[in-house]
């Protein structure tokens, strides 16, 4: 029964206005793409703010840490003095990946801790005197 009612008026607008079927649909066509150009500027221009906005709290979070870093690094030391000045020092625990007979040849040696450190303590010298070599050739 709607339908009937709808069906005689748009026949009377067509009919008694003079507007065809075809200028309808160019209003529409029209309407339609007013409508879209207009939702399309508010939510390009509502993404454009959103960045933005989204860029700047990003630089003023990098200024805050930036300014903020001194400080933190400062009570990071304080902490950690604080944390480990007063209590008594731990022993650190021996590991070796030498056998036990191989530790008894090390431990016979007279002095071997003493001797150990001498022996380090030349390869590093023979390695940097290499490394001085090295770049002085050039």
């Amino acid at each position: 029964m709607a339908w009937y009612y709808l069906t005689q008026f748009w026949n009377l607008i067509t009919e008694e206005g003079g507007y065809s079927v075809a200028w309808f649909q160019s209003l529409g066509n029209a309407v339609a793409g007013a409508l879209g150009g207009f939702l399309d500027t508010i939510f390009h221009s509502a993404n454009d703010l959103f960045v933005f906005m989204s860029w700047l709290g990003y630089c003023l979070k990098t200024i805050f840490l930036s300014l903020l870093s001194p400080i933190s690094y400062f009570f990071d030391v304080l902490r950690f003095f604080f944390g480990t000045a007063f209590t008594t020092p731990s022993a650190p625990e021996i590991t070796y990946t030498f056998s036990d007979q191989v530790m008894a040849v090390f431990n016979a040696v007279p002095h071997w801790t003493i001797l150990a450190s001498v022996l380090g303590a030349i390869i590093i010298m023979i390695c940097g005197i290499g490394c001085l070599k090295l770049l002085l050739k050039t």
